[in-house]
Parts: C-alpha cells; sequence; structure tokens
C-alpha cells in the first residue's frame, strides 16, 4: 500500500498515472507471490520506494508512514474492532513520537483517546453523510452542511483531547518521547512475554529518562 500511494503521487506529478499502475501491480505481485515475513515484506516496500524515488528517504512523510508499520509489526495489536484500533493507535503513536519531536510536533496527552474516538465518529457519520450528499448534489444541499458541521464538530472534539502537550517544556523533547516510546514497547513486550526485548526496551527507556532529566536540569 506504501508503495502504491508513493509511486502514484510521483507519477500524478509528473503526469503519468499508467506507468505507476504498472510498477503497482509488479509491486503487489512481487509481495505477494511468495510466502515470506511480514518482516521482509516490510523491508521490501522500503527498498523498492527508496529505488522508485531515493530522494523520499529524507522526507518526513515516508520516515513517520514506515515507522508508523514497523511499530505495528513488533506491538502485534490483537484482533477486534475495538480493541485492535486502540492498540493500533497506541502503537503508530509511540512509534512515530521521538521522530515527531525531533521536527517539532507535539505530543498531546489524549492523542489516544482523540484517534480512539475519531475512527468511528468520522467513519460512521461524517464519511458517509459527504458521500451522499456528493450522489444527490445540489438537491440535498442540507446534507452537505449537515457533513460539514459534524466534521467540524469532530474537529472541535479533537482539539480539546489534543491538549496539553506531554512535551511542552521539556528540555530534550526527543528522548522524552524515546523514552516514553520505549517504555510502551517494553511494557507490551513484556506482557506477550518476550522477556529479553523488555529488558532492553526498559533500560533505554530510563536511559532515555535520565537524559531528559539532565537536559532538563541544565
Amino acid at each position: 500500500a506504501f508503495v502504491m500511494v508513493h509511486r502514484g503521487w510521483v507519477s500524478f506529478r509528473q503526469g503519468a498515472i499508467a506507468p505507476a499502475e504498472a510498477d503497482a501491480r509488479t509491486t503487489l505481485e512481487l509481495l505477494t507471490a511468495y510466502d515470506i515475513s511480514l518482516g521482509t515484506r516490510f523491508a521490501l516496500a522500503l527498498l523498492i520506494v527508496l529505488a522508485l524515488d531515493p530522494a523520499a528517504l529524507f522526507e518526513a512523510s515516508l520516515q513517520l508512514s514506515f515507522t508508523a508499520v514497523a511499530g505495528l509489526l513488533l506491538w502485534r495489536p490483537p484482533p477486534g474492532f475495538l480493541r485492535g484500533s486502540l492498540h493500533v493507535s497506541l502503537a503508530a503513536g509511540l512509534a512515530t513520537a521521538p521522530l515527531a519531536a525531533s521536527i517539532g510536533a507535539p505530543l498531546p496527552a489524549g492523542w489516544l483517546l482523540a484517534n480512539a474516538l475519531a475512527v468511528p465518529y468520522f467513519t460512521a457519520l461524517v464519511v458517509p453523510l459527504a458521500l451522499a450528499s456528493g450522489l444527490l448534489g445540489d438537491s440535498a444541499s442540507w446534507l452537505l452542511a449537515l457533513a460539514r458541521g459534524s466534521a467540524e464538530l469532530g474537529l472541535r472534539l479533537l482539539e480539546l483531547c489534543a491538549s496539553p502537550d506531554m512535551l511542552a517544556g521539556a528540555g530534550d523533547p526527543v528522548a522524552l518521547a524515546l523514552g516514553l516510546a520505549a517504555l510502551g514497547f517494553g511494557g507490551r513486550a513484556l506482557w506477550l512475554g518476550r522477556r529479553g526485548p523488555a529488558l532492553a526496551l526498559l533500560l533505554l527507556a530510563a536511559l532515555a529518562a535520565a537524559s531528559a532529566l539532565r537536559a532538563e536540569n541544565r
């Protein structure tokens, strides 16, 4: 999916959608023709994206996307829509927190709650209203107004959950974010019975926290 979206966008900018579709089909055939692990497919997808667009390595969008996927592979979210969505949100948020902090992005205290509310709200209410208004056109302008109002309400609720910033005022936001991420993944590894990785991650969390405290006291 990452390869398709990334290559599609590059080709769209160049005015060549057909080659992008061919590349996407070829990529999908390559990644699904063999019985390989998810980790191997992840690595292949990353290598293919970089082969098609080497400059993407320095783009924050690609770095955040693949970091989030790597976090999901390590986290191993459980099945089930509600429980799985919460775990996916937590894993992706923690995995990308250090990278996001390095580019100045905040880490809202209520981001897990915000994501848990946003997915069902926009999927069950806003998107169907927008699609219906698009299909019916001018004859149902009230649907478009209702869709816009629902979307604005959802965004207001997300803004309420987006504060305060957990990294605000930190002497070393990246170290603090790394500590939180390592603590979260260490706890998850311990829950899954992977004691070796859990101990390593918890040690990393302690070192990152110590670094953040030293930066705070300077």
